[in-house]
């Protein structure tokens, strides 16, 4: 499987920039408004630069999660049930990608 470009990701409005690493643009994303299945309400300005944040965070919040993958304690997950609670050793550096990342998708960077 083919990896995404590493960015940076960048929103700007209801538009994603997606730079290599040599700041060039590799890819441009515009988010629009309208829909061919014939609904007749379309996605407010507001709604559509939300799902722009929310693609511009994607890498971040892929890295965040692969940080907190490593972490749990060794377990057979398949003898665990989902309501189990198991425990996991957590760095500071983790909660702080994850919660940059969730701001990012919220507009709160």
């Amino acid at each position: 499987m083919a990896k995404h470009t590493p960015g940076p990701w960048t929103q700007k409005g209801h538009s994603v920039f997606i730079f290599n690493k040599s700041g060039h643009n590799r890819v441009a994303i515009s988010v629009n408004t309208g829909c061919r299945c014939g609904c007749e309400e379309p996605a407010l300005i507001e709604e559509l630069e939300a799902d722009a944040r929310l693609i511009a965070a994607a890498p971040e919040l892929l890295k965040a999660l692969k940080g907190f993958e490593g972490l749990w304690l060794p377990t057979k997950d398949n003898d665990k049930k989902d309501e189990d609670i198991v425990q996991c050793q957590v760095s500071i550096g983790a909660i702080r990608k994850m919660k940059q990342a969730i701001a990012k998708t919220e507009g709160k960077e």
